[in-house]
């Protein structure tokens, strides 16, 4: 995990839910991060941050049955739209 997740907030073992073979536990992770960011206890910066949740969200739709597809078309809008830029003008991944 990178060091700029919160460190009182463990998501890793969420991001490996998240491309779990049982559907509800998919679909539990997914709602787990998303009372998360709904609280304020992550943040999208935060999460943008984390190549494996990124790489989570695009393999949701690989699974035959794929819930909740507006919710995480939603989600990878909101991240789209953050930017996270250094001191140089430079994009920080």
């Amino acid at each position: 995990m990178s060091t700029s997740l919160r460190d009182d907030v463990n998501l890793a073992r969420i991001f490996e839910k998240l491309g779990h073979q049982l559907e509800e536990i998919r679909v539990r992770a997914l709602t787990n991060i998303l009372s998360k960011l709904d609280h304020k206890l992550v943040s999208l910066h935060d999460l943008i941050q984390e190549k494996h949740f990124l790489i989570r969200l695009l393999e949701w739709f690989n699974f035959p049955n794929a819930p909740k597809q507006s919710e995480v078309i939603d989600l990878m809008y909101q991240l789209s739209q953050v930017h996270d830029f250094d001191s140089k003008g430079a994009f920080r991944m």
